[in-house]
């Protein structure tokens, strides 16, 4: 009789909180839904943020990109 009476108790105060918790969730943030959003950057903050790795890409591929230009204009 006192187990029975124990978990009355909890779902009574479980049933009690859903509401406040309904409430909170609401107005909370919201929460990261692991969709990725894309905005655009300015290539300013975009070399603002550039990492050792991404600088050595970033020239290899202006080296590759001149040298092309260049083979290009010699014909």
């Amino acid at each position: 009789m006192k187990a029975k009476m124990v978990v009355l108790v909890v779902v009574l105060l479980l049933v009690a909180m859903v509401p406040a918790m309904v409430m909170a969730k609401s107005q909370a943030k919201p929460e990261n839904t692991g969709r990725v959003t894309l905005d655009t950057v300015s290539y300013t903050h975009l070399r603002a943020h550039e990492t050792v790795l991404d600088l050595v890409c970033r020239l290899l591929l202006e080296k590759k990109k001149n040298t092309q230009t260049s083979e290009i204009k010699e014909l």
